[in-house]
């Protein structure tokens, strides 16, 4: 689904409410869960307009973190695979400005403030998830999640599934149906 004309031009009815600052943060050994609104929340009033939402993390294997966002979740609608999800202890650093959750190698750094994720692996710097980049977006057709990840110049994409087009993504708007 496209959502702009171009970068930043919404297309006409559209809205974006994107993860900007951390409410809350629960943590448990095998899941983390954020909460987070779409805007700076200075005021009891400003929690009354837009959504909240709720990031978990957890680790179905060491090394592989998964992340997911949801808006307004009550259970699965299904239909349900079985998946080699052997529930992994998270190691978690939390300061008041950020946190951290490791699994394995792989380290992803949750700044709450301004809130972005960097992933890291052994110490070297993956790709991030820049301010307002994750959001929950409204469209005509109903609602979807979005995602910006950062990446270099030289990287290049593949796969996505069964596709009759180049090899390489690079420069395509791929659609991905779950």
């Amino acid at each position: 689904m496209k959502f702009t004309n171009g970068y930043w031009l919404l297309k006409e009815g559209v809205s974006t409410y994107p993860c900007v600052d951390v409410r809350d943060v629960q943590i448990t050994p095998t899941c983390i869960t954020l909460y987070a609104a779409p805007a700076k929340v200075v005021s009891r009033g400003q929690t009354l307009d837009g959504p909240l939402l709720t990031l978990t993390f957890t680790s179905p294997q060491e090394g592989i973190l998964q992340t997911a966002m949801t808006h307004y979740w009550d259970g699965s609608p299904g239909p349900d695979f079985p998946i080699n999800d052997q529930k992994q202890t998270l190691t978690t650093q939390e300061t008041e400005d950020e946190l951290k959750i490791i699994t394995g190698k792989l380290e992803a750094v949750i700044s709450k403030d301004n809130f972005q994720i960097k992933y890291f692996w052994d110490g070297r710097f993956l790709t991030a998830s820049k301010p307002k980049q994750l959001a929950y977006m409204m469209t005509p057709d109903g609602a979807f999640c979005r995602e910006r990840l950062q990446t270099s110049v030289d990287e290049q994409y593949y796969g996505f599934g069964e596709r009759f087009t180049p090899f390489v993504k690079n420069g395509q708007t791929v659609d991905i149906w779950n």
